[in-house]
């Protein structure tokens, strides 16, 4: 009798451990993830709305800012973003804009993985969203 109400429990648990991951990790959906951080010389906010299916990324809108009182940093900014973007700009389906104005640099893309034409265009939802995360942002899923 007791080894049946183990094996009970346990199909009990299992079942509410899958409908949990169910739950908290849907198939298809968006997820934002937020980063903000500040020193004494810049302050930075990043923006990602992820959406997804099938827990693989379809597209993606990131929008960083740093903002600083120092020209000179910020240029130096401004052209390192550019010329690492520059490679991705000739691709379809993938948009990039790096703007300076004032104290205020403005980084924002938007990629279409799904229409992206390039090899192995699969990106799992869980790679990006620990690479986020391991950066500090947070994350959450929003419908």
């Amino acid at each position: 009798m007791n080894k049946l109400i183990v094996i009970v429990s346990c199909f009990f648990a299992l079942i509410i451990v899958i409908c949990s991951i169910i739950y908290f990790y849907p198939r298809n959906g968006k997820m934002l993830c937020y980063y903000k951080s500040s020193n004494d010389v810049m302050k930075t906010e990043s923006t990602y709305l992820i959406k997804f299916k099938n827990r693989y990324v379809v597209n993606l809108y990131s929008k960083e800012i740093i903002i600083s009182n120092d020209d000179k940093m910020l240029e130096q900014y401004q052209n390192t973003l550019e010329l690492s973007y520059l490679k991705y700009n000739t691709l379809d389906n993938y948009y990039n804009s790096v703007t300076l104005k004032d104290n205020e640099l403005t980084t924002i893309t938007k990629i279409n993985y799904e229409k992206l034409d390039i090899d192995n265009k699969k990106i799992k939802l869980t790679k990006l969203k620990k690479i986020y995360t391991d950066n500090g942002a947070k994350c959450k899923y929003i419908y």
